[in-house]
């Protein structure tokens, strides 16, 4: 069989799992519907699976006895069938001949992300190291003709006669070079080195095949490493759409010349749409990551842009001012509500509105893009919407002082999951200096302002058009009159007074709710997004009713005592790591917010076997990364550690990451093939294994149980696929009770969005 572990990252597009399953194309949109279904991965081509996620969703998935072929057993479930069907598949040669000078880059694509990949990586690569040589070389192709023609000479080479590593240095130093010619840090070595090559030819052959590749396909594979490399949020890069509505907004279209700085570079994104909207005479920018700062400069370098980049600080405020000059505009996507060291080397005076809180860095962030400007520059910020509402203190403060001195001029509400690994609400600020009033404020709510391409939802064409116009004609707009914008859209221009009447908010529902006809808009909205809600949970019940239907065919007797044949019994301790959660001086009620990027679960969140944290209170990724040792992973198990021993839950994809508080255990299997995720949560929930627990529980007002004896409950365990089987009967349960209670929860909201629409304006209070 082939190797799976070395292929478990290789990503998968929805055809190809459906061919790997044995099942129509539109299967999978039907699965997708199902809790638990891998993690789609949206890359700049499309939508991708990793197979190691796709052989684990299949494993859970029994085949109807309508559905099986001839020769597959009772039991069979799709994850064996997807197996089978990858051992008994013809195998793809590891040597292709590289297309020719002609050939399409898609072809040279397949090529490359082929065993030809595996090949190269080796043992210790990563297929982000990988995709990392694949863009070096894209760079030096398009970048550097003449180091590419040095480069192309070596494949002329004998092959036998060169090492493999002394050709990845050879390769590395050649980029180094280009990088350093461009003023861009060097350093590639340090990332390919870990790629081992198991011939010289392997490498030979992939320099040959990106001699057809070029900018298009640079983007494709940038945006394919982001997802590889596993970029937090603190990294990801900015959506193209989202980059091109903050350099109209503040650039304009009618001037030449100029600079445009980037405080926090991530790929280079910002300032590429920069140099699109205007001829720029400079562009610049840095970064505390290395890694990106590299990629950044490539990426400007591969669409012929020349930039001043630098590495920088986590707080750039922090850097001595001679590092930088003030720039006519500043794009800026800064890490969400981060805590730094307590010392800070600019002392309180020389904030412009204030000094921020030591808590969060959201209004250090913003104050920096405003020191960064000339006199009569503008800046693009992205900032939480919890940052323009916040009752903190000194951010209410640094906000009033921004606004009461002209320093805001257009606030824009985005869409949501428009950003990658991020769901919080985020709004576009746009910042200048202070400057002399009258002060009146552009609000503009794009939240529905969104549409979708192949790799998800994206700010829609008509936002990235239309919102800049607006604010261009801003001045000449009349105070407190809604503004209806094309795809969606509304805008409101709000004075000095309506500013202090919501004690200077900068949320654009709190001006247009009460303009005319916003309520019945909203009204209408609201009813409309419950009823497609509520048919989108009505087709969740049914495709969970059907699971369970398939349930009768399962035989549901046992042996009256002992345990079955090929069954076993083994302690928790030897099948799991157990890890008790953080204790409450490094995880206390202060660390936690309801705005940060990483939530954290607590033994409310488990109900019917899941984790469900609606309203979870969250920590900033700094604290997260401090507590790694408490993140989750998914199909780990959380059970109670204190307190009424409920049921446990299970973790899905979509909470990784995640931390979990102190009041809980998490189980961590140490083999994938001794117990199924599932089954174990079965098992744990059994109402016997609860009483065992419970009678081993000490204190007086508030019962727990250690790690130590947690260890010790034995637990009995079938072949590992009669387990999967077991815990797929199971999980399609638990599937239908929660399908069931979201359908009563949305058919409520429905009720009374409705109610509200019909009745609007009928009844009246005394």
């Amino acid at each position: 069989m082939r190797d799976e572990q070395g292929n478990a990252d290789r990503l998968l597009s929805r055809n190809e799992f459906a061919r790997l399953a044995g099942v129509k194309r539109p299967t999978i949109t039907k699965w997708a519907r199902l809790q638990g279904f891998p993690k789609v991965l949206h890359l700049a081509d499309g939508e991708y699976f990793t197979l190691a996620s796709v052989l684990e969703w299949l494993d859970r998935r029994p085949i109807p006895a309508k559905n099986r072929a001839a020769d597959e057993p009772a039991d069979a479930t799709y994850g064996r069938r997807a197996r089978h069907r990858r051992v008994h598949a013809p195998e793809t040669p590891t040597r292709r001949t590289t297309p020719a000078g002609g050939g399409s880059s898609d072809l040279a694509h397949d090529h490359l992300l082929g065993p030809l990949a595996e090949s190269v990586r080796g043992g210790a690569g990563s297929q982000a190291d990988y995709l990392s040589l694949l863009l070096c070389l894209i760079f030096v192709r398009v970048a550097a003709r003449d180091e590419w023609a040095r480069l192309m000479e070596v494949t002329g080479t004998d092959s036998d006669r060169l090492r493999p590593d002394g050709l990845v240095r050879h390769v590395s130093e050649r980029v180094d070079q280009v990088l350093r010619s461009r003023g861009v840090p060097s350093g590639v070595y340090s990332v390919l080195e870990r790629l081992r090559p198991r011939a010289a030819e392997d490498l030979i052959e992939v320099i040959r095949a990106c001699d057809q590749l070029g900018d298009d396909d640079f983007d494709a594979l940038l945006s394919r490493f982001s997802t590889e490399r596993r970029l937090g949020s603190a990294d990801y890069f900015t959506p193209e759409e989202v980059a091109r509505l903050m350099a109209g907004l503040v650039i304009a279209e009618d001037t030449e010349g100029g600079t445009v700085y980037d405080p926090y570079l991530r790929g280079g994104e910002l300032l590429r749409a920069a140099s699109r909207t205007r001829q720029v005479q400079t562009v610049g920018g840095e970064s505390p990551n290395r890694e990106t700062l590299r990629l950044a400069g490539m990426s400007l370098a591969v669409h012929g842009l020349t930039a001043r980049l630098r590495p920088g600080r986590d707080t750039p405020w922090d850097e001595p001012d001679e590092h930088r000059s003030p720039a006519d505009a500043v794009l800026l996507n800064p890490p969400f509500n981060r805590q730094r060291p307590m010392a800070r080397r600019r002392s309180d005076n020389e904030w412009p509105f204030g000094p921020p809180p030591r808590h969060n860095d959201n209004y250090a962030w913003v104050q920096h893009a405003v020191s960064s400007l000339t006199s009569g520059g503008r800046a693009a910020v992205l900032m939480t919407s919890q940052a323009g509402v916040s009752s903190d203190e000194e951010e209410r403060r640094i906000r009033k002082e921004m606004v009461e001195k002209g320093a805001i001029e257009a606030v824009v509400a985005l869409p949501a999951h428009i950003f990658p690994l991020s769901d919080a609400a985020v709004m576009l600020w746009v910042v200048r200096r202070p400057a002399p009033g009258p002060h009146r404020i552009l609000f503009v709510d794009a939240r529905a302002m969104s549409g979708k391409d192949q790799a998800g939802p994206v700010l829609s064409r008509e936002a990235v058009e239309s919102i800049p116009k607006l604010f261009t004609d801003r001045l000449r707009l009349p105070e407190g009159e809604r503004i209806e914008l094309a795809g969606g859209g509304s805008a409101i221009v709000a004075g000095a007074d309506a500013l202090r009447d919501t004690g200077h908010s900068l949320h654009p529902s709190d001006y247009l709710k009460g303009t005319r006809g916003a309520a019945r808009s909203a009204r209408s909205e609201d009813t409309a997004v419950s009823l497609a809600e509520l048919a989108d949970m009505r087709s969740r019940v049914s495709t969970a009713d059907s699971r369970v239907e398939e349930l009768r065919t399962l035989p549901l007797t046992r042996p009256s005592s002992g345990l079955p044949s090929g069954w076993r019994r083994l302690a928790l301790e030897d099948i799991c790591l157990i890890q008790a959660g953080p204790s409450y001086s490094r995880l206390g009620t202060d660390d936690r917010t309801k705005d940060g990027p990483v939530p954290v679960v607590m033994p409310r969140h488990l109900r019917d076997r899941r984790i469900v944290a609606t309203g979870a209170e969250c920590v900033s990724e700094e604290l997260a990364r401090k507590l790694a040792k408490f993140r989750l992973s998914p199909y780990d198990i959380l059970c109670v550690r204190s307190g009424a021993m409920t049921e446990p839950a299970l973790v899905e994809t979509n909470q990784d990451g995640w931390l979990f508080g102190a009041n809980l255990f998490r189980l961590r299997r140490i083999g994938a093939e001794t117990v199924d995720p599932w089954y174990l949560l079965g098992f744990l929930s059994l109402a016997t294994v609860r009483e065992w627990i419970e009678d081993r529980s000490t204190g007086t007002a508030v019962p727990f149980i250690t790690g130590q004896t947690l260890g010790r409950l034995m637990v009995s365990i079938p072949p590992i696929d009669e387990q999967r089987g077991i815990g797929a009967s199971l999980r399609a349960l638990d599937d239908q009770i929660a399908a069931h209670r979201n359908f009563a929860r949305a058919s409520e909201q429905a009720r009374a969005t409705l109610a509200e629409q019909l009745m609007e304006g009928v009844v009246t209070l005394p």
